[in-house]
């Protein structure tokens, strides 16, 4: 437990901000895990769920959580793993 009044006020701001970041965190990881059942499921509706999958994922890196390059990596994976299932098969 910190004693100065200045790492009082650290330690409440960071547990606020790990709050925030642990919610918007969640966020993207929920869209994540709902494209991967929608693209198992073969569903129709995935440029839906890529799109608010993107806005998630640049909401985070706007806000700080993740880093762009891995907000990139996430986009690329997950527009290649759509793009892998709808494919028209020969």
């Amino acid at each position: 437990m910190p004693n100065i009044a200045s790492a009082k006020k650290a330690l409440s701001v960071s547990k606020r901000r790990q709050k925030v970041n642990t919610r918007v965190e969640r966020e993207y990881n929920i869209k994540v895990k709902d494209l991967k059942e929608a693209v198992s499921k073969g569903s129709k509706t995935l440029t839906k769920k890529i799109s608010s999958l993107y806005s998630k994922v640049d909401s985070a890196v706007k806000k700080g959580v993740i880093h762009k390059k891995k907000a990139s990596r996430i986009k690329s994976r997950m527009a290649g793993l759509a793009k892998k299932t709808q494919a028209p098969k020969k």
